[in-house]
C-alpha cells in the first residue's frame, strides 16, 4: 500500500518528477563515465608499459614519471647501470634506453618511442607482427651514425645528408592506431617536419603505439648526441630468480651508483595514479558537487509533494499514521526518484561508455563495478539526504491545522 501511494504521489506531477529523474540521472552518468576514463586510459597505458620486458625503470630524480620527455640521460649511464653487482653478483642483464617525443597521428597526439632496432624485442615481447617489418632493416641507418662518431660518441649532424637521415625516417605503429588511423605498410605520414614511412605494424599491447629508430631521434633532436629520455632495466637472471627482494635490492644498488630514480616496474601503476593526483581531487569535488545537485533536486521535488499534500497529511495522521508511516512515506518517494534516476545514469554511462570509444577509440573508458557501486551509493544517499527535512516538515504538521490548509 505505502508503495503504491508513494508512486501515485511521484508520478502526480510527471514533469516535475522527470525533471528530478534527469538531474540524478546526468550527474550520476557524468560520474561514472569521468572515473571510466581517467582510470581506464591511465590503466591501459600502465598494463602496456608493464609489459615490457624488464623489471626497472631508471629516470633523472627530479622528473615526473608520466611527464617525462627530452633526453636528459647520458649516454654514461648505461654502462655505469649494466656494470652494477649486489653482493659481488652481476645484477643487470641489459639496460634498455628510449628516447620519448611526440606526434600528431590519428587526430591525437601519440607518444612516440625511440628505441634501438636490437631492444625492440623487450618491447614486442610475445605479440606478433600484423604486416611489415622492423624499422631501420639491416642496421642501415644505425651502422652509418656509428661510423660517424668520435671516440666520445658525439658527430656533428651537418655530416649527415639528407638523403641518409631519410634511411633512418621509419615508424612501426601498433594495430589499433593503424586501425583507427587507417594506416598501411608503405604510408607515410608527416612527424618532426620529415616523411616518416611506416614499414611495419604489430600487435596492440606495447608499451607504445608508435616507435622509431633512437638513432633518428637522437640525431634530431639532440644534434647526434646519443641522450636519452628513460632506461628500462633488465635484470640478470640471478636477481629474477629472487623476486620482490632481487628488484629492491637491485633499484638501490644502481641508485647509489648513479643517483638516479630507479622504481620497480610492478608499481609504475600506483605512481602513475599519484602522478594524475590532482584529476583525482578534481573527480572527488565532482561526486560532491553532484551529490548536491541531486539532493536539492530531490529535496525540492519532495518538499514540494508534502507541501502539495498538506491536507492529506493532516487526512492520514488524524486517521492514526504516525511518524514512522510519514517519514517511510518520503523516504520511499525520495529513494523513488534517485533510485530511477541513479539506474537511468549507470545505463547511461555505458551509451557514454560506447560513444567515447566509437568516436575516440584510441581512449579506454572503464566502467568497473567499482564505479556503479559508487554511483548507486551517490544516488542512493542523495535521496536520502533529500528526503530528511521533507519528511521532518511532514511529521511536524499539526493535523488540525493541516486539515483546514486549502
Amino acid at each position: 500500500m505505502m508503495r503504491s501511494l508513494a508512486l501515485a504521489n511521484v508520478f502526480h506531477r510527471k514533469v516535475r518528477t522527470a525533471m528530478s529523474v534527469s538531474a540524478v540521472c546526468m550527474g550520476i552518468c557524468m560520474l561514472i563515465t569521468m572515473l571510466g576514463l581517467s582510470h581506464g586510459t591511465l590503466e591501459e597505458v600502465a598494463d602496456r608499459v608493464v609489459s615490457v620486458e624488464a623489471e626497472l625503470l631508471v629516470l633523472p630524480e627530479e622528473r615526473s614519471l608520466v611527464f617525462t620527455s627530452g633526453q636528459p640521460l647520458s649516454p654514461k649511464y648505461k654502462p655505469l647501470i649494466e656494470g652494477v653487482t649486489v653482493e659481488d653478483v652481476p645484477a643487470i642483464e641489459r639496460a634498455i634506453p628510449a628516447s620519448f617525443h611526440q606526434a600528431h597521428l590519428a587526430g591525437q597526439e601519440q607518444r612516440v618511442f625511440g628505441v634501438d632496432r636490437d631492444d625492440f624485442k623487450y618491447f614486442l615481447g610475445s605479440r606478433k607482427w600484423v604486416a611489415g617489418r622492423l624499422f631501420d632493416e639491416g642496421g642501415r641507418f644505425k651502422k652509418l651514425i656509428d661510423s660517424k662518431r668520435n671516440e666520445r660518441g658525439a658527430y656533428h649532424p651537418d655530416t649527415v645528408t639528407d638523403a641518409e637521415l631519410q634511411l633512418g625516417c621509419e615508424m612501426i605503429i601498433d594495430s589499433r592506431l593503424a586501425r583507427v588511423g587507417g594506416y598501411q605498410v608503405g604510408q607515410q605520414v608527416t612527424y618532426m617536419g620529415r616523411p616518416f614511412t611506416i614499414v611495419g605494424v604489430f600487435q596492440e599491447g606495447a608499451a607504445g603505439r608508435v616507435f622509431v629508430p633512437i638513432q633518428t631521434l637522437q640525431h634530431v633532436l639532440n644534434s647526434g648526441i646519443p641522450f636519452s629520455s628513460i632506461f628500462f632495466v633488465r635484470l640478470s637472471e640471478t636477481m629474477r630468480q629472487r623476486g620482490g627482494a632481487g628488484q629492491r635490492a637491485a633499484a638501490r644498488a644502481i641508485h647509489q651508483t648513479t643517483h638516479l630514480r630507479v622504481i620497480q616496474k610492478a608499481s609504475y601503476e600506483t605512481l602513475l595514479h599519484q602522478s594524475f593526483a590532482s584529476v583525482y581531487v578534481f573527480i572527488n569535488v565532482f561526486s560532491v558537487v553532484v551529490l548536491i545537485f541531486a539532493v536539492f533536486f530531490v529535496l525540492l521535488t519532495t518538499y514540494t509533494m508534502v507541501l502539495e499534500r498538506t491536507r492529506e497529511i493532516g487526512i492520514l495522521k488524524s486517521l492514526g499514521a504516525g511518524r514512522v508511516f510519514l517519514i517511510r512515506q518520503c523516504m520511499t518517494e525520495a529513494l523513488i526518484l534517485s533510485g530511477v534516476g541513479t539506474g537511468l545514469g549507470i545505463a547511461l554511462s555505458y551509451v557514454a561508455k560506447h560513444l567515447i570509444e566509437t568516436y575516440r577509440p584510441l581512449m579506454t573508458v572503464d566502467v568497473a563495478p567499482k564505479f556503479l557501486l559508487l554511483g548507486l551509493a551517490v544516488g542512493l544517499l542523495a535521496g536520502v539526504m533529500g528526503a530528511l527535512y521533507p519528511a521532518a516538515r511532514a511529521v511536524r504538521l499539526d493535523p488540525a491545522t493541516a486539515l483546514s490548509f486549502e
